[in-house]
């Protein structure tokens, strides 16, 4: 970690960084039965959705592999689906291959900008952009967008953290973009914020504990082995491609691999770290794989996203591990490491999303998310 790196993570943590995001495609998914496909092909309840919302979705195929992990919102006249470039050939792919007579079609947006505003500062920031607008109020909870105007310029504003803390994106079909994208930058920069270099997002990315495709998961992985599918599934909604696996997964027991955090000692550095891919030895024993590897500014130390086994991936276990032929001291932690943004919500939100994850059997997760609303709300006995 350089010291450049280090010092624009924690001013991130601080007030609040901008990016533009040109990894990701912008898809409308329209027509009258674009709905009733989607609800029937993706593993989340795409019919719960009221216009101004949205969700993480998957889609999967039969046997419960990922073919695509996106966000989906609901909008008048169908969905607006954001997903990584490198997702987006397989997935529209592997969704156009069961649709038949149904009438819809999928487009992608091409003259779009999408601006990222990560931190504690980037609501005030934003805020500042819709002075002229005093009705407007920011979206608050995740997955929930409006409309508005910036610049003149008619915006979709939603509530999306990459970072664990308070987070929005800015989505604006722009001509030229490059004019409205100078504008907002200056404009940030001008309010005491940075603009996130690549290595800054990928920080903040894994100390929030976000997989990413290609680094941390495939097209050969199994959507439980990932975490995602405590927010990418509905367990109540009706069949979709891979849903009895993923049902199987859910009622007979757990994943033999599973994504995890990795706290490695405090004396390592960004350059003793182990590289990513490596393999995790026990006693001579293959136990898992590393995925994404940084040093931590927010932390104090390096940690890592891996896929451990069954009986290694205990919160709180400590495992001496060999990788690459050297000798680390880690310790097994939930993901995410990081979650500022948490106490953005009330302690009766995290009461409610503990329960749904207690009634779902994510107990792990459970418990963290109520040991927060106890954090933010003392009092709350029900927690």
């Amino acid at each position: 970690m350089t010291p450049d790196i280090d010092q624009a993570v924690k001013q991130v943590r601080r007030s609040f960084g901008i990016t533009r995001l040109d990894n990701l495609a912008v898809l409308d998914i329209t027509g009258p039965d674009a709905l009733r496909f989607m609800q029937n092909r993706l593993s989340n309840d795409v019919l719960s959705m009221q216009v101004g919302q949205g969700q993480l979705n998957a889609a999967l195929d039969r046997q419960g592999k990922i073919q695509g992990i996106f966000d989906l919102y609901r909008q008048e006249d169908g969905l607006k689906m954001l997903i990584s470039r490198a997702e987006q050939e397989n997935c529209i792919a592997q969704i156009e291959k069961f649709h038949i007579v149904e009438q819809f079609i999928v487009k992608e947006i091409t003259n779009i900008v999408i601006i990222s505003l990560q931190g504690p500062q980037s609501g005030s920031f934003l805020k500042s952009l819709l002075q002229t607008e005093t009705t407007i109020s920011l979206p608050e909870k995740e997955h929930t967008w409006i409309v508005a105007q910036v610049s003149g310029q008619p915006v979709w504003i939603i509530r999306r953290s990459f970072s664990g803390d308070a987070g929005f994106l800015v989505l604006a079909e722009a001509e030229p973009p490059q004019t409205f994208w100078d504008s907002v930058k200056d404009a940030a920069l001008s309010a005491q914020g940075i603009e996130m270099s690549t290595q800054v997002q990928e920080v903040l990315r894994v100390e929030a504990g976000i997989p990413r495709f290609g680094a941390d998961y495939d097209f050969e992985t199994l959507l439980p082995e990932t975490g995602l599918e405590r927010q990418a599934v509905s367990y109540s909604k009706g069949c979709y491609l891979g849903q009895e696996t993923i049902a199987r997964i859910k009622t007979y027991g757990m994943v033999q691999k599973a994504l995890v955090g990795l706290l490695f000692e405090q004396t390592l550095r960004q350059e003793e770290l182990p590289p990513a891919g490596s393999e995790c030895l026990v006693d001579g024993k293959v136990v898992g794989s590393i995925r994404s590897v940084v040093f931590s500014p927010t932390l104090n130390r390096g940690i890592s996203m891996a896929y451990l086994g069954k009986s290694e991936r205990v919160p709180g276990k400590k495992l001496a591990l060999n990788i690459g032929g050297k000798p680390f001291q880690v310790e097994v932690a939930l993901l995410p490491f990081y979650e500022g943004g948490a106490h953005d919500k009330s302690g009766r939100q995290l009461l409610e999303e503990g329960l749904k994850l207690f009634a779902d059997g994510f107990d792990e997760a459970a418990m963290r998310t109520l040991r927060l609303a106890i954090e933010v709300e003392p009092g709350l006995i029900e927690a």
